[in-house]
């Protein structure tokens, strides 16, 4: 039996605050004391804390205790928002899964109350940890403890939505988004370009992404494709955004960023240095929508068309 499997992960309660903050100091003092300075490390975990605060605080945060044989090695919480307050692992217990078990624990935590994001400010220290649990720097800074500057940052990890590529088996759901996007065209033509998109046709579009529900469900999509020539770009090799769209029931809640981030994702992972879209010049919503995703408007194009007739014989 290993280590780590002799781990229990419980619920705070009355009783653990003095063991939690001796986790809490040793963590500090023994483990961040290489990325910290003395007087930093002072202002973190004084030698001579204000216990009863310590109690009041802990108490509010009731986090997850990781205990080994009677001995409380670890804590952490989550709060309702998806903040992570406090994760501490003690000195002596690193490297043996209890800060896995207990990050594990979050997620579970998290998935039951139907949090949409984790995220925490973060230390030196244990950025690295939090980064192979896919948290992503979100804002560094500086932050002032007692008085004392300390650097730190704000790392945070998306639960919700779900994304993966289209299968074959999203053909409904994906006809049906794009008639919502696209009316102008008919189901039966929206369900040819999507059955062609699956027979191995991917010119354009070359990609197609889905947020999905916590139940795999899809609840929106970009459709993605590689340019040459795009107005207002200097590059040849361009990642185009040809459709975006998120089920009205789910707008505001984060999907359309996660899908324009993904898709970010997709063209990096192409090449691509540039990232692209377009909108009809009288599309409020989707000139804001565009802004928010950090685009800049690079022009405003009017297109004409005639039609030809041969001579006549």
């Amino acid at each position: 039996m290993t280590r780590s499997s002799m781990l229990t992960i419980r619920q705070f309660r009355d009783g653990d605050e003095d063991a939690l903050w001796r986790v809490f100091a040793s963590a500090i003092r023994g483990v961040a004391s290489g990325d910290y300075t003395p007087e930093q490390i002072e202002a973190w975990a004084p030698a001579e804390g204000d216990r009863a605060a310590w109690r009041d605080r802990v108490r509010a945060l009731a986090p997850f205790v990781a205990e080994r044989a009677g001995q409380i090695v670890g804590y952490a919480d989550v709060q309702p928002s998806g903040y992570i307050d406090h994760f501490f692992v003690a000195a002596d217990a690193m490297h043996q899964g209890v800060g896995a078990r207990l990050m594990q624990e979050i997620h579970a935590a998290a998935t039951a109350r139907r949090i949409d994001s984790l995220f925490a400010d973060v230390s030196v220290t244990a950025q690295p940890f939090f980064a192979r649990w896919g948290f992503a720097l979100e804002d560094p800074g500086i932050v002032s403890v007692r008085g004392v500057a300390m650097e730190n940052c704000r790392m945070r990890k998306a639960l919700f939505p779900q994304m993966r590529p289209a299968a074959p088996g999203d053909v409904d759901a994906w006809a049906r988004m794009r008639v919502a996007l696209w009316p102008d065209a008919t189901a039966a033509e929206h369900r040819a370009d999507c059955d062609r998109f699956f027979t191995g046709d991917r010119r354009e579009p070359a990609e197609v992404l889905f947020a999905c529900d916590r139940a795999g469900a899809p609840i929106g999509f970009v459709e993605l494709s590689i340019r040459n020539i795009v107005d207002g770009c200097s590059t040849d090799h361009v990642g185009y955004l040809e459709g975006w769209y998120v089920e009205p029931a789910e707008r505001r809640r984060g999907v359309g960023r996660a899908l324009i981030a993904a898709a970010e994702q997709w063209a990096l992972a192409q090449g691509c240095s540039e990232f692209a879209s377009d909108a009809l010049a009288d599309d409020e919503v989707s000139r804001l929508a565009h802004e928010a995703m950090g685009f800049e408007e690079s022009g405003v194009v009017r297109n004409y068309r005639k039609e030809l007739r041969g001579p006549s014989l």
